[in-house]
This record gives structure tokens, C-alpha cells and sequence, in this order.
């Protein structure tokens, strides 16, 4: 996770009188969100703007439900301009969504993330938090997801007429 980016998004909020919104995810690690499309899970030693301006809000993700083999999206090579936004297909079983790029540019170049989202019978999933994972290895083979960012695809409608 490119956390100087996600410090400077939510330190321009903050001077920009923005509704700045997060909570603790537990005593080291917390969610912000400067626009409510895109979030980040960082560690609080990695904050650099006064966290105490960030205004409170209820726990909105529990992760064990997003990261399962079975909820994982997988990015295609397919690409959609809905508008000014440029946006990337994403599939995971019997459906896809769109996640646009100005949110995955968010995440470092060249590293592997991991996407998940959480299935849920007759739930739109166009509609549906995404979340991105890094892996990380605990010893013995043996290795975790790491959630770090939380976005939200984009509904286009007019895809499958535009294909």
C-alpha cells in the first residue's frame, strides 16, 4: 500500500473542509475514507495528519466475511471508458464488476494485490465493497491476507450494450 498517497488524500481533505470519516479497526491499525468511494486500512504508526479530526464512525467491514478463496475477483485485460472514467473488469464467479482506475492507482505498481468481494444471494454486486489484499507470509508455507484498501466498483449500465 502507498501509504504517502493515502496520507495526502486525506490530509488535503482535511484542509479542504472534506467529511473526513474512519474508525479503529483495533489498536493498531485503522479504516479512513476521505470520499466515501475509497478507503484505507493503515497503520496508525504510518499517519502523518491529526487522526482526532477524523470523524467517528461505526465499523462498516468485517474482513473474514470478504477474504475467501471463493469471494476472490480476478482483474482481466478488459478495460471500459464509461464517461471520463477509464475502468477495469473485474471477474469473479458468474459475474464482473468495474473498478476504475483512478482508485487502483492507488495501490503500488508492481505488486501483487489480491481482490475480494463479498457474495451475497440477490445483493447487486455492481454495487458491493471491493477489497484489496496483500499477502503476507507467516513462516511454514503457511501465509494471510492483509486487507489495505476498500473501494467501490462503478455501475455501468450501458455496458453490455457498448460491448
Amino acid at each position: 500500500m502507498n501509504y504517502r498517497i493515502a496520507n495526502n488524500e486525506v490530509c488535503k481533505a482535511l484542509i479542504d473542509g472534506e467529511n473526513v470519516r474512519g474508525y479503529d479497526i483495533d489498536d493498531n491499525t485503522v479504516f479512513v475514507t476521505a470520499d466515501g468511494f475509497c478507503g484505507f486500512i493503515m497503520p496508525k504508526k504510518e499517519i502523518v495528519y491529526d487522526y482526532t479530526k477524523v470523524r467517528q464512525m461505526k465499523n462498516l467491514f468485517n474482513f473474514s466475511e470478504y477474504i475467501k478463496p471463493e469471494n476472490e475477483i480476478k482483474p482481466t485485460y478488459n478495460y471500459f471508458r464509461s464517461g471520463k472514467e477509464y475502468c477495469r473488469r473485474f471477474d469473479g464467479n458468474n459475474y464482473y464488476v468495474f473498478i476504475q482506475e483512478k482508485f487502483l492507482k492507488k495501490l503500488e505498481k508492481n505488486y501483487p494485490y489480491y481482490y475480494f468481494q463479498n457474495v451475497e444471494a440477490d445483493k447487486d454486486m455492481s454495487k458491493q465493497s471491493v477489497v484489496a489484499a496483500v499477502k503476507e507470509y507467516t513462516g511454514d508455507n503457511e501465509y494471510r491476507y492483509v486487507p489495505v484498501m476498500i473501494l467501490l466498483p462503478i455501475n455501468i449500465l450501458d455496458y453490455e450494450k457498448e460491448k
